[in-house]
């Protein structure tokens, strides 16, 4: 029985057509139920930003909360303790806004975890020795210039980011060891690349662009799409069409989420955690990651039958016309950079 599991779940991988994912999958699929290699803390669902893309602004149900001290340590602990050593401390919420995000940071790299972290850098001046320990910094930026940044980065300021941004690259010519710094842009049909790469990619190692797309909640285990309140999103997001032969998701099987509470949600994209695989409160790590929630997860991507994703932005790719457009900005930046 072992060994037609095994050459049947090796069938299913060799059909992946990305090699890297298949490589991936091979070398976990037999030390449990594709064990997880990163486990997200999402430290804190509170949020200085209203930014008109984000699923917060039209999904998120109540006030933000952040994650109690003790909820942190118990998952850290028995996370290194099944040897997951890669977290990424977001998810919802802006995490430099937790009291105890410094303290969180300095505890994860004295127990060796690789440390992702995402912020608007609104409060980046504030926590320069802790975040100079993280090994990946995620630097989220909409804006090309004040304008379009104070519009699409509601309630942060333009003169602030920037000043932070150009005070912690100062303070990092002083460090031996630097965390890898990127910056992000959810491009639309009316993002300047050119200019935004121009005015953020001074100050970090890798610009990314990535595309706004639907933003979406369960209901009753199934996924809805709600229509973005302000109509000059609507006007310029890119339009997408399904894609054909998705059969794996990072963050089903190589990642566990956390929400602030302590529970165990579906994925990064659960902001109010309609699907929930467990309690850090009540069961141990372990425990969640086998659970059968999980598994049933899993084995619907393993047979083929996905249903609780099935209608989620990863199964959906731009349409003809908006590939044009989006890969018409890239190739002029790739232009200019000889590339």
């Amino acid at each position: 029985m072992r060994k037609y599991l095994k050459n049947f779940l090796l069938r299913r991988v060799k059909k992946i057509g990305n090699a890297g994912v298949r490589d991936r999958i091979k070398k976990r699929l037999f030390g449990g139920l594709f064990f997880p290699s990163t486990i997200v803390i999402d430290v804190t669902s509170i949020c200085n930003a209203e930014c008109p893309f984000c699923p917060r602004t039209l999904v998120s149900s109540g006030p933000g909360v952040n994650m109690e001290d003790q909820v942190f340590y118990d998952l850290v602990d028995q996370a290194d303790h099944l040897g997951i050593k890669e977290t990424r401390l977001y998810a919802s919420g802006e995490s430099l806004l937790h009291p105890n995000i410094d303290k969180y940071i300095r505890y994860l790299k004295d127990k060796k975890f690789h440390v992702i972290i995402s912020t608007n850098a609104q409060f980046l001046d504030r926590h320069f020795e802790a975040l100079s320990k993280v090994d990946w910094i995620k630097y989220s930026i909409e804006g090309w210039d004040r304008k379009s940044y104070e519009y699409y980065r509601k309630n942060c300021s333009y003169d602030v980011v920037l000043s932070n941004i150009r005070a912690f690259k100062e303070y990092l010519s002083g460090q031996k060891i630097k965390p890898y710094i990127s910056i992000s842009v959810m491009v639309n049909r009316e993002t300047d690349i050119e200019k935004f790469n121009g005015l953020w990619s001074k100050y970090v190692d890798r610009v990314d662009y990535g595309k706004t797309m639907g933003v979406f909640d369960w209901e009753e285990g199934r996924i809805r799409y709600r229509d973005f309140k302000d109509e000059r999103c609507r006007a310029n997001m890119y339009s997408f069409q399904l894609r054909k032969n998705v059969d794996y998701c990072a963050n089903i099987f190589e990642t566990i989420t956390f929400s602030p509470s302590g529970k165990a949600v579906i994925c990064c994209q659960d902001f109010n955690g309609r699907i929930v695989l467990g309690d850090i409160k009540k069961t141990g790590l372990k425990e969640i990651i086998r659970s059968p929630a999980r598994r049933a997860l899993q084995n619907e991507f393993m047979r083929g039958s996905i249903d609780t994703c099935k209608d989620c932005v990863i199964f959906y790719e731009m349409d003809d016309r908006s590939r044009d457009d989006f890969n018409g900005k890239l190739s002029g930046i790739q232009k200019k950079e000889g590339v």
